[in-house]
């Protein structure tokens, strides 16, 4: 056990390092360099002063609001799933699925509320691409700009991308699975590469549209990780080492009255529902 709290610990700081390079490259990106701009440009028409791709039927309908239906419904889905396991097949939590839940949600919630509370505008609003708002970079110093001209804002970070960086959470699966000393998960890398695509698909679109700036996308990345990372060790600690305080103490090796260990490493049951 404290060799698996050693590696789950360097794990964890391993991905701390790379969140903090993540979040300056993104300040980085957004304050000190016109790549924002450069990626917009190639999908802005300077002769029709506007995105062309902006209204069009496969990416505003299909990619954007089909998908984030889809994603409602998903989410939706795989609560009514765990609930009848849970209370009609009385086959217990599946742990998995509901850590992807309470991450997603958190997530999603996060981007959500700090994107009604952004006064960064999208780039179509800007008046470089045709709008009226002026652009506002990161960490701005409000004394020194003019936000009666900053418009609507609302436009920070990508609410779009959240759709399928929500996910994340499934990459953490085999951490959960580890501390519940579970085997490997059987569609771990069929679920990953989904979410991997999804996620792709939902930043593209909103870049090509003229939605977000490339540092917008990378920004929700970087809070869904975040947020992923924090629910996984959250999780672990409130339904392993606070459901098992004993196998986490000095004495965790000892014996019971019948002769066997004391801690014993759980194992998933028959009947325990996997992530589908």
């Amino acid at each position: 056990m404290q060799q698996y709290r050693g590696v789950e610990q360097e794990g964890l700081g391993v991905q701390a390092v790379l969140l903090l390079l993540l979040g300056a490259l993104i300040v980085y990106i957004n304050r000190f360099t016109h790549l924002d701009f450069t990626v917009a440009d190639w999908f802005y028409s300077s002769s029709q002063h506007a995105f062309p791709l902006q209204h069009q039927w496969w990416a505003e309908q299909l990619l954007h609001n089909r998908l984030k239906h889809f994603s409602t419904v998903l989410w939706f889905g795989l609560l009514a799933w765990v609930l009848v396991q849970r209370f009609v097949r009385k086959a217990g939590w599946s742990h998995q699925a509901l850590f992807v839940l309470i991450s997603s949600m958190v997530s999603a919630a996060v981007v959500s509320l700090l994107k009604t509370k952004s006064m960064h505008s999208c780039p179509w609003d800007l008046q470089a691409y045709g709008g009226q708002s002026t652009w506002l970079p990161l960490f701005y110093d409000a004394s020194s700009v003019d936000l009666s001209q900053a418009g609507s804002g609302k436009c920070f970070p990508s609410g779009h991308a959240s759709v399928g960086l929500m996910w994340l959470g499934v990459f953490f699966l085999p951490r959960i699975r580890r501390a519940l000393a579970w085997p490997a998960g059987r569609h771990q890398r069929a679920l990953s590469v989904a979410v991997l695509s999804l996620s792709l698909v939902v930043g593209l679109v909103q870049l090509v549209r003229g939605a977000h700036f490339l540092s917008h996308v990378l920004a929700t990345l970087w809070l869904c990780w975040l947020i992923s990372l924090l629910v996984s060790a959250l999780y672990i600690r409130l339904f392993v080492v606070y459901s098992r305080p004993y196998c986490y103490s000095s004495q965790s090796n000892s014996k019971n009255k019948m002769g066997e260990f004391a801690c014993q490493p759980l194992s998933e049951p028959k009947d325990h529902p996997s992530l589908p």
